[in-house]
């Protein structure tokens, strides 16, 4: 068995036999860190989290080695601002990334923390909203621009994979001791739901059925602006193929991330590494009327997969409690013992790292998007009560307050809020401190400068009215 060197001595004193891991010394981890953030992948719709379909058997032997977070939630629902929050630390109300931002100089990015330490750090982005033009190449020493591309939407992931290994190849001098810290973000579950010729069969044994069109009337119609209703009738056909898309485009990323592994297994970088999987939002397949991201904020679009293999682990574990993709800063932070941020609204996972069961105080959680043209809206919940409020949104809702019961009602199908008048405003109370408490007037973000490349890819992907 592989020592650990990622677990703290308590950890280890606390009893992590069920990690499958041996005692290790008392110090920081100091291997390879591997940070994978799959662009709009729900998790709802992977077999490791109860999915009727067996869309990841390419994640069963990672995720038979570390621990599953089945409660992890993005904090807003697209991609920018979030891989923000991941980066930072921050709550999207926080760092103000929210539309045409980008990150400014002064925030402190894991990358930043990595590199302080001497670090390799090497980013591999397919996404133009996880650029130069938008902050989050800072503090990588490679950041290639994956994002510009020939097709029609954007590049297969292995482009990336491709990428990613030439660095480790090329450019890490591991016989000197330098370690790399990796970012990847492949978009392939994100629409179109692009898989390459030949893949299209791989999970249904056959393609998916024909009818939706990702880019059709629908989206163009949105794309128009003003208060256009993206609430347009789906027959039962459009939306079997509108999910049978999507799968597959999942079940293709599942696979080709398994081979990236088995590349790093190659190269002797997997065993020792912290490797986390998650992603940046999920996507919305007609449970609230609609298609896509970053019109609303409900759980479809929030609820993440979240995995966190650490040095040395063999066993499989699963964490309960309600974590959020701004924990990860804090909690790479103290493994790997870097510079903190100035501020974070994270809290580090490592106690639910060495304990699964471990005392995890509840606490107001807070989810924001600020897109004018698709949602303006935040949320709360207060286990078992979530709070939406709506600004105002592009089915044509204004000011406009709805309350859930989770417990009972998960998918947010039943809007409870006339039955509990004082709750709703006693929530809307607490939603406007905390919204209020964030509003950092350090300002972590500037005006991102206009890249009429950038503007034409983002176009294509449907981020551009």
């Amino acid at each position: 068995m592989i020592a650990v060197t990622a677990l703290t001595a308590a950890a280890v004193a606390a009893g992590a036999a069920w990690l499958g891991l041996q005692d290790a010394p008392e110090s920081s981890a100091s291997g390879p860190v591997i940070l994978v953030v799959i662009d709009t992948l729900r998790a709802d719709h992977l077999s490791q989290y109860g999915y009727d379909l067996d869309t990841s058997p390419g994640l069963a032997a990672f995720a038979a080695q570390s621990t599953r977070f089945e409660n992890a939630y993005a904090p807003t629902s697209w991609t920018r601002a979030s891989v923000t929050s991941i980066m930072t630390g921050m709550n999207p109300l926080r760092h103000g990334v929210h539309r045409q931002e980008k990150v400014a100089d002064r925030a402190w990015t894991l990358a930043d923390a990595f590199a302080e330490k001497g670090w390799a750090t090497g980013g591999f982005s397919l996404n133009p909203n996880v650029s130069d033009e938008t902050g989050l190449d800072q503090g990588f020493d490679h950041f290639p621009e994956l994002w510009r591309s020939n097709t029609a939407a954007y590049k297969h992931m292995t482009a990336g994979t491709k990428e990613a290994l030439a660095w480790l190849d090329e450019d890490v001098d591991r016989a000197a001791g330098e370690q790399p810290f990796l970012f990847f973000l492949p978009m392939n579950a994100h629409g179109p739901y692009r898989v390459p010729d030949g893949r299209e069969d791989d999970l249904l044994g056959r393609a998916p059925r024909i009818g939706f069109d990702y880019y059709g009337t629908t989206m163009q119609a949105i794309m128009r602006g003003g208060d256009a209703d993206r609430r347009v009738a789906v027959s039962q056909v459009m939306l079997e193929s509108l999910e049978q898309q999507y799968d597959t485009a999942i079940h293709y990323t599942a696979d080709t991330l398994s081979g990236f592994f088995d590349d790093l297994k190659a190269r002797d970088l997997y065993d020792d590494a912290t490797i986390i999987i998650t992603s940046d939002h999920g996507e919305e397949l007609y449970e609230h009327g609609g298609f896509s991201h970053g019109y609303s904020l409900h759980d479809e679009v929030l609820h993440v997969p979240l995995f966190i293999k650490l040095p040395g682990q063999t066993g499989a574990a699963v964490v309960s409690q309600r974590v959020g993709l701004p924990d990860l800063h804090p909690t790479l932070v103290e493994l790997y013992e870097l510079t903190p941020a100035p501020v974070s609204d994270g809290r580090s996972l490592v106690p639910l790292l060495e304990n699964p069961a471990a005392d995890w105080p509840a606490r107001d959680e807070v989810y924001a998007i600020d897109w004018r043209k698709r949602c303006v809206a935040q949320a709360v919940v207060q286990w078992p009560w979530k709070l939406l409020y709506i600004k105002r949104n592009y089915d044509g809702l204004r000011d406009v307050s709805a309350l859930y019961d989770l417990s009972v009602d998960p998918g947010e199908l039943s809007d409870v809020a006339a039955d509990h008048p004082e709750r709703v405003a006693a929530m809307r109370a607490v939603l406007a401190e905390r919204a209020a408490a964030l509003d950092d007037a350090e300002h972590w973000a500037d005006a991102a400068p206009k890249d009429e490349s950038i503007e034409e890819r983002l176009r294509a992907l449907g981020y551009v009215e």
